[in-house]
């Protein structure tokens, strides 16, 4: 199961991968690629050069340098590791791009492999988590309350002063917390 949460307010993503192992062991690999270019140009092998990376056992930062400045993108696994084996993948189309007439192909780089294992006969979770600039500060479960916490007071609010029948009253209650729902 692929779970992608985008964090609110900041450019980070999770991707939340759960794999249920049957009677073998599994291992998951994640090779992301990354373009860091601005969005009128395209990247090809050429670009190598302008690419570096750090790494830890478990982290990849990339950090792209041309004349314009410097974009760095930061990459996480909660659990399982990092290998550094920058590669490069070609022949990445754009539909769009073509049917404007337009230049429309590209190779995008990729740091490296992560990868975690579930043993067999287990169910394992992992959380590769993608940040542009501030690292997120809660967790991708923090963060989903945060956002569900928003939308009851924005129900809350709708619901204020509204003629609510017998009925909806026991299944909806709105107070100064919030709105609670009983199923």
């Amino acid at each position: 199961i692929k779970t992608v949460h985008l964090f609110r307010g900041i450019n980070a993503v999770s991707i939340r991968y759960t794999i249920r192992a049957g009677a073998s062991p599994v291992r998951l690999s994640l090779r992301p690629l990354a373009a860091m270019r601005d969005s009128h140009g395209f990247l090809s092998s050429r670009d190598a050069a302008a690419f570096r990376i750090d790494s830890g056992p478990r982290s990849a930062c990339v950090r792209r340098v041309w004349d314009g400045g410097e974009r760095v993108l930061e990459l996480e696994l909660d659990t399982g590791g990092f290998r550094r084996d920058p590669q490069w993948g070609y022949g990445f189309e754009y539909e769009h791009e073509l049917s404007r007439q337009y230049d429309a192909h590209e190779a995008l780089f990729s740091p490296g492999e992560f990868a975690f294992d579930a043993p067999a006969g287990e169910e394992t979770t992992a959380e590769l988590t993608a940040w542009i600039g501030d690292k997120p500060r809660t967790t991708v479960a923090d963060d989903e309350k945060v956002q569900e916490r928003r939308i009851a007071s924005q129900v809350a609010a709708a619901l204020h002063g509204a003629r609510v029948s017998a009925a909806d009253r026991e299944a909806v209650e709105v107070d100064g917390a919030g709105l609670r729902v009983a199923l």
